[in-house]
């Protein structure tokens, strides 16, 4: 951000004008020449700790202010419930002011109508099933095991969420399985809030000596290039990043979500009733600060190939739905 941006910006603070006046740190003149403000998420939403993110909401108002209309793409949203009441009045009125809001599981279209926001609200699948929208479920032998953890896990439960998921690691490592510490999150100056490789180093630290001679922890580059290839090599999948979860499971892995909010319960709910119904074994979900040894070693097991299995391929997003939801984008008026 350039100086007088900032100090421009305390000034209508202190003022109390900066939601009228906000304006963006950076690539203000190539946005005013956008036809379109697409926000990908929402969980955000539901991560400034009783707050809202000023930025974001931000970012919505300026677009509203030039006339660029707002359309928001695989939204999940919780904890609206625990804003206070002028702070929810104030995300539902933002929410309102966008064309359309598409929710990436059935679950949020009833939710976000509790809070009065129904009317610009469809569900249309993650967009992670638009780059993958069908796979072909993995039968290989259980032997690789990959493992994330993130800050906000600690953040929500501490260190016994750590300690419980370095046990699980020993029993796994007991028991033959290699292991992988695979980061989703990078933070570039290396924040412990945001970086998943700080939150792996924690975990591995719990860690017993004899189990770490299994255990691999991460190295070098971060991108969706890096990581996935890692993944690839994996045999299953155990996450606490929603889209580190979609992204094992859409490369056909079994796939453990853990959770720490509604989000990950919502989509394997979703998914378990649509286009992994005939496959509901290959994923599970569980709280990231109850998940025991058992529990996992079970769902291993049952996922290791028999004789005789059926090759499936789980479709995601089919043309129907891609066609269905460019008429609707058509219909609004922003393609």
């Amino acid at each position: 951000m350039v100086w007088w941006k900032r100090y421009v910006r305390g000034v209508l603070v202190k003022s109390g004008l900066d939601k009228r006046f906000w304006t963006p740190r950076f690539a203000e003149k190539h946005f005013d020449k956008a036809d379109l403000m697409m926000s990908v998420g929402g969980d955000i939403y539901s991560m400034a700790l009783g707050d809202l993110p000023n930025d974001w909401l931000g970012w919505e108002r300026y677009a509203t202010r030039k006339g660029i209309p707002s359309v928001m793409f695989g939204a999940n949203m919780d904890k609206i419930e625990d804003l206070p009441a002028a702070k929810q009045q104030e995300l539902v009125e933002h929410l309102g002011r966008f064309r359309t809001i598409l929710v990436r599981d059935v679950a949020n279209l009833d939710y976000l109508e509790g809070f009065g926001v129904k009317d610009n609200v469809s569900f249309y699948p993650d967009p992670i099933f638009t780059l993958r929208p069908e796979t072909e479920i993995a039968r290989d032998p259980i032997r690789t095991i990959g493992i994330n953890l993130t800050p906000i896990v600690r953040r929500e439960y501490g260190d016994p969420a750590f300690v419980r998921m370095a046990n699980i690691i020993n029993t796994l490592a007991a028991e033959g399985y290699s292991i992988k510490l695979i980061p989703h999150v990078y933070d570039t100056e290396g924040s412990p809030m945001l970086d998943d490789r700080i939150a792996l180093d924690h975990l591995y630290s719990f860690i017993s000596p004899e189990a770490q001679a299994s255990v691999e922890n991460h190295t070098g580059p971060m991108s969706l290039v890096d990581i996935s290839p890692k993944i690839a090599d994996l045999d299953l999948f155990i996450g606490a990043r929603m889209h580190s979860c979609l992204n094992a499971m859409t490369l056909g892995k079994p796939t453990y979500f853990l959770s720490y909010s509604t989000k990950a319960r919502t989509m394997v709910d979703w998914l378990q009733a649509g286009p992994m119904s005939d496959t509901r074994e290959r994923i599970a979900c569980g709280a990231a600060d109850a998940v025991e040894p058992e529990t996992v070693l079970s769902f291993i097991e049952q996922n290791q190939p028999g004789e005789n299995m059926v090759k499936q391929r789980p479709v995601f997003v089919d043309r129907k739905m891609r066609d269905d939801i460019v008429e609707h984008m058509q219909s609004l008026g922003v393609l």
